[in-house]
């Protein structure tokens, strides 16, 4: 097998999704388990307001991650790291899991159904979330909302302190332990 025939097919497959996706991205690296590495931005285009999933899988974006505006119910894909902002605002999704690990800046909304992040704590140096106003059945509970203020603490301690269970629920009891610590300088 000819490996430089597989990543060369591969590359031009990458280069198909990217034109067929309207995804504007800057130089980029492809990985050996096929994720892609990004020296620079990743903006996916607000007319694929059609997009349930992420069409490639990131490793590294070491400037800013933009998938916002678009109709996605998983971060399946997304970068394990984003030198820059990573925004998901603006989508219809089920939780947070796949969240990066790391990123400068964090923005979600009020309309993701649940901080549950699978089993990882996240690193943000500012986490801002948006309140849209648009009625809807499932939103974040009010006490996150209220609480938006320590977010940035509350991703790097939710799993320790099992703010939320395996099938997804909000544990009340549990976040305001959490905020109690963070309250009493938890950082």
């Amino acid at each position: 097998m000819d490996l430089d025939n597989v990543f060369s097919d591969f590359r031009s497959e990458v280069q198909q999704i990217i034109r067929d996706y309207w995804i504007n991205i800057d130089s980029f690296t492809i990985n050996c388990d096929r994720s892609i590495t990004v020296d620079g931005n990743v903006k996916f285009a607000e007319c694929m307001d059609n997009l349930t999933e992420l069409p490639l899988k990131f490793d590294k974006v070491n400037g800013n991650f933009d998938c916002s505006k678009l109709s996605l119910r998983t971060l399946k894909g997304s970068p394990k790291y984003v030198g820059g902002t990573f925004n998901c605002s603006f989508n219809d999704l089920n939780s947070l899991e796949n969240l990066p690990k790391k990123a400068k800046r964090f923005i979600f909304d009020n309309h993701t159904k649940s901080l549950f992040t699978g089993d990882i704590n996240s690193d943000f140096e500012e986490v801002i979330l948006l309140q849209l106003t648009d009625q809807r059945d499932e939103i974040l509970p009010e006490q996150i909302s209220q609480n938006a203020n320590h977010l940035d603490v509350i991703f790097k301690y939710q799993n320790f302190f099992t703010v939320w269970n395996d099938s997804n629920t909000f544990d009340l009891e549990a976040f305001n332990s959490l905020i109690t610590e963070i309250e009493d300088g938890l950082k």
